[in-house]
């Protein structure tokens, strides 16, 4: 990843924030029509583009994640793809290109992130041949052809890596296993992670809120005889529930540790929000009001930028409330007239929402956080130290 932020950065001439955020957003962009198109051939362009929108514009996504220049968007989306790889090329029953381009994309995540991508590999080959009732087939030439792609790519680095370097093997290996069991139950310990594992669902809804409101309507008797008619629902329930649990037995997890499984889970909730739709079910009447109060509540409170001392004397602020509030409002209202394009008219509220975002509270943030004297101070050290040797 750091090689693609110094491509970036040498492209652009310098490391400001819009060069470094650039990645995150380019990636964003990029796994969103990845979303789209592999949906599409399961569910239609409705289902898929809702699925996309909502990816992009989930609370998590919305106002956190999109704003930095981690590295959590764009390897989330290589796992995602290679979710999708198993899937698609099994179903053509074609084990030399599963096995080599899954490799080849869990290679390229080790690189990116380390250990967590072979966890993922190992956890989705075993659990989906086992399933399938094909798991002669791990031991299939193309298996070892694929692991062969793997060790090329990532050994072939720490060769050069140790050309370079003088470190050690075992310095390496720690390194590795302790960044990744850094938030497990080894380091916490059994009480803390039995806390965890029942604040886990809860904390999942609020961080990808409010489309993850979309589960009431997997709350049927039939939820998994319908769900298992589907073959692309079934794998997509079955590879998140068995790798999202190294998540839900770790203490200390952040929400965008989770974004590869956000597709997919979506995917699900969207399916049971439509036969919901069609049946008039109960949960799809309550989020349809739930959503219109959303809506209310954002358009009402946009009138508090006037009240708080931060934004009331924002440039501009008097059109852009107007715009804000006329637009939501009037979305608003569109989510009861147009019950069918609802999730569709939500997703721009929501845009439009992180729209007042950037006029209002980040121009506000940056008048308030501990983080700006922090910048300026670093670019003073800079200053003061430029040429000369600099340790910290």
């Amino acid at each position: 990843y750091n090689w693609i932020l110094i491509g970036y950065t040498s492209f652009f001439g310098n490391f400001d924030e819009f060069t470094l955020r650039l990645s995150t957003v380019v990636s964003t962009i990029l796994y969103a029509l990845s979303i789209f198109l592999i949906f599409r051939k399961h569910f239609g362009n409705e289902v898929a583009f809702l699925n996309a929108i909502a990816f992009i514009t989930c609370g998590r996504m919305l106002f956190w994640d999109t704003q930095l220049a981690l590295i959590d968007i764009t390897f989330s989306w290589v796992v995602f793809m290679n979710f999708m790889a198993v899937y698609h090329y099994h179903r053509k029953s074609n084990y030399w290109a599963l096995f080599l381009i899954s490799y080849l994309l869990a290679a390229i995540g080790y690189m990116f992130k380390g250990l967590p991508a072979i966890v993922f590999q190992g956890i989705t080959l075993l659990v989906f041949f086992i399933y399938q009732k094909e798991f002669k087939k791990l031991f299939n030439p193309a298996h070892f052809a694929g692991i062969l792609v793997f060790i090329l790519i990532v050994g072939g680095y720490y060769l050069l890596y140790f050309s370079r370097y003088d470190g050690t093997i075992k310095e390496l290996a720690y390194t590795l296993f302790d960044e990744s069991s850094r938030r497990t139950v080894i380091r916490f310990g059994i009480w803390e992670t039995i806390l965890s594992i029942l604040k886990f669902p809860v904390d999942m809804i609020y961080h990808f809120a409010p489309w993850a409101l979309m589960i009431l309507c997997c709350f049927r008797k039939d939820f998994f005889r319908i769900l298992w008619k589907d073959p692309f629902l079934k794998f997509s329930f079955i590879i998140v529930l068995a790798n999202i649990i190294v998540y839900w037995t770790s203490p200390e997890v952040h929400a965008r540790y989770l974004l590869m499984f956000v597709p997919m889970t979506f995917g699900i909730f969207f399916y049971f929000y439509n036969r919901s739709r069609e049946e008039g079910s109960m949960y799809y009447v309550i989020i349809g009001y739930v959503l219109f109060a959303i809506g209310v509540v954002a358009t009402l409170g946009s009138v508090s930028i006037f009240f708080i001392d931060e934004t009331k004397d924002l440039p501009w602020i008097m059109p852009k409330f107007i715009f804000l509030f006329v637009s939501m409002g009037l979305l608003s209202f569109l989510i009861l007239r147009l019950p069918a394009k609802r999730l569709l008219i939500f997703a721009l509220i929501m845009l439009i929402m992180r729209i007042g975002f950037n006029w209002t509270v980040i121009p506000a943030r940056y008048q308030l956080d501990r983080g700006i004297p922090a910048k300026e101070g670093a670019l003073q050290v800079a200053r003061m130290t430029k040429g000369e040797p600099l340790w910290i």
